[in-house]
């Protein structure tokens, strides 16, 4: 991945482009990646630790979309995000705790545990998904490709899962956090 950031850098410097963004954006695509896998080949329990974090993050994104539309109300950050809402935010959030909550209470392991955090990681869902919001409006895109008709792209189904990725990833490797919440890890 370093090599891989050093030769985009290097090209779009070459280009006249900004080299940072370009290196940068190595990072931001391969660091997700890289912690998705480490996670998944965890001896114990890597699948079910995957599909948990995929649980949080497709609950976050469903639950705030439904709650944005129903209730409405007062934007998150209108410049950066004119449709989100702290509605949807905050229904985002709920629903990623109980759905979270539900899945390692099937195991019957710790559900009470599992569902703080699913709030935090809920909001590390939430602040992935400003963040490409913010890399979008700073280059001019809207929507960062065609492939998913009315959508803002492909990056815009993973974004959060991109950040909730990382941060899991520190957490399990480098403070050895469970993620089963009573399960091996």
């Amino acid at each position: 991945m370093i090599i891989g950031a050093i030769l985009s850098f290097e090209w779009a410097r070459r280009q006249g482009d900004n080299p940072v963004w370009h290196a940068g954006g190595v990072f931001y695509l391969g660091l997700p990646c890289l912690a998705l896998v480490c996670l998944r080949v965890l001896p114990a329990q890597g699948a079910l630790i995957v599909l948990g974090l995929f649980m949080i993050v497709w609950a976050t994104d469903t639950g705030a979309l439904v709650f944005g539309k129903l209730i409405g109300g007062k934007k998150i950050a209108p410049r950066l995000s004119p449709g989100k809402t702290w509605a949807g935010t905050i229904g985002g959030s709920i629903t990623a705790t109980v759905v979270f909550g539900l899945y390692i209470a099937l195991f019957g392991f710790d559900a009470s545990s599992a569902m703080i955090y699913a709030l935090v990681f809920s909001l590390a869902a939430h602040g992935g998904d400003l963040f490409e919001s913010l890399v979008k409006r700073r280059f001019g895109y809207k929507d960062s490709g065609g492939l998913i008709p009315g959508h803002g792209g492909v990056l815009d189904r993973v974004d959060s899962l991109f950040a909730a990725s990382v941060v899991l990833a520190i957490l399990v490797f480098g403070l050895h956090f469970n993620p089963m919440f009573g399960g091996r890890a």
